[in-house]
């Protein structure tokens, strides 16, 4: 939901004072980015022991697809659109959908100490 909140602001607000593109930059790249390790961890965790090396492979493969993706497809919309914001407005509507699948798909890790208290 970072990335979508940011990705709208770049969309919508052009950032005429440098400091305030830079606090926003910042805050891209921790909170819209800064995702990677916990997401490494949910992978593996989400695996169990006999299948965390294989989800986090797969977590792995699906990062670096989008990091091959990403530009180019940010490219071709501010291409074919002649602008900026609706470039970033496809990613900003991107990351929203990304947050509303996560939210739907709900706790996909079941962890040992949940099993014994009689959680899901």
């Amino acid at each position: 939901m970072i990335a979508a909140v940011i990705f709208t602001s770049y969309a919508v607000a052009p950032m005429p004072r440098p400091a305030a593109a830079m606090a926003l930059a910042f805050a891209a790249g921790s909170g819209a980015h800064g995702w990677v390790g916990i997401f490494f961890i949910a992978s593996a965790e989400a695996g169990g022991p006999r299948q965390s090396g294989l989800l986090s492979g797969m977590a792995f493969t699906a990062i670096v697809v989008g990091l091959m993706l990403g530009a180019p497809l940010f490219g071709v919309v501010l291409e074919a659109a002649d602008s900026y914001r609706a470039a970033w407005a496809v990613f900003a509507a991107l990351s929203a959908l990304v947050a509303l699948l996560m939210a739907l798909a709900g706790g996909a890790i079941h962890r040992e100490c949940e099993r014994a208290r009689g959680g899901a």
